[in-house]
C-alpha cells in the first residue's frame, strides 16, 4: 500500500532571530526585559537567552538590589550630586550621534507570512528611560534634593524634549511626565 503524499504547508509564523551581539551582562538583560514592553510581538527567546535570564535573576536576588537602591535613595544630597551628574553624563547630548539601528542584508526582504513590517522611526531605548527616571526619583526625594538636583535633571529632561523628533514616542511621553512632575515639586517647594 502506498502512502499518499501530503503537500507541505508554510509555517504560520517565522521567527527571525537575526544576528545579535552575545551580551549576557546584568544591564543588557535588564534593558532587554524593559524593552520587551515596547515591542509588539518579541521573538521567542533562545535557550541561551533563557539561561542568561535565569542567571541574571539569581544574581539580582543575591545582590539584594532593593537594599542597594534604598541606600542610594537615602544618601545625603552632597553624595547624590556627583551620582546624578555621572548618570546624566551617560545621556547623549546630540541625539544624531546615537546609533539607532544596524541594517543587515535581511532588512531589504519583505516581511514573511503576514508579519508587520518594522518601522523606520526612532528605536525605543529603555536604558535612557531608566536613567531619566532614576535621576528624577532621586531629585524628587525631598525639598533639599529638589533644590540641589532639580536644575540639572530638568536641564537633561528639557534637552530630550528639544530633540523630540529624534527619540521614540514612549521616551518622549515619559520625559514629559518627569519634567511636569519635577516642575510641580519645585513649585510646591518654592511656595513652602
Amino acid at each position: 500500500m502506498e502512502i499518499p503524499a501530503i503537500p507541505l504547508q508554510n509555517p504560520s509564523q517565522v521567527i527571525d532571530r537575526g544576528q545579535k551581539p552575545s551580551e549576557a551582562g546584568l544591564f543588557s538583560a535588564f534593558t532587554s526585559y524593559i524593552s520587551s514592553y515596547a515591542a509588539g510581538d518579541p521573538p521567542e527567546p533562545s535557550d541561551e537567552e533563557l539561561e542568561s535570564t535565569l542567571c541574571t535573576v539569581d544574581c539580582v536576588n543575591a545582590c539584594y538590589m532593593g537594599d542597594v537602591f534604598a541606600n542610594v535613595v537615602n544618601m545625603p544630597v552632597k553624595s547624590l550630586i556627583p551620582l546624578v551628574s555621572a548618570l546624566l553624563a551617560e545621556l547623549p547630548d546630540d541625539p544624531s550621534s546615537v546609533i539607532i539601528s544596524v541594517k543587515s542584508e535581511n532588512d531589504n526582504q519583505s516581511p514573511a507570512n503576514g508579519q508587520k513590517p518594522t518601522s523606520s522611526g526612532p528605536v525605543y531605548d529603555p536604558a535612557m528611560v531608566y536613567l531619566l527616571e532614576l535621576c528624577t526619583v532621586l531629585a524628587l526625594r525631598d525639598e533639599e534634593t529638589v533644590e540641589g538636583l532639580g536644575a540639572a535633571v530638568a536641564g537633561a529632561l528639557q534637552n530630550v524634549m528639544r530633540n523630540a523628533a529624534s527619540f521614540h514616542s514612549i521616551l518622549i511621553s515619559r520625559t514629559m511626565f518627569y519634567l511636569l512632575h519635577l516642575l510641580h515639586a519645585s513649585y510646591v517647594s518654592a511656595n513652602l
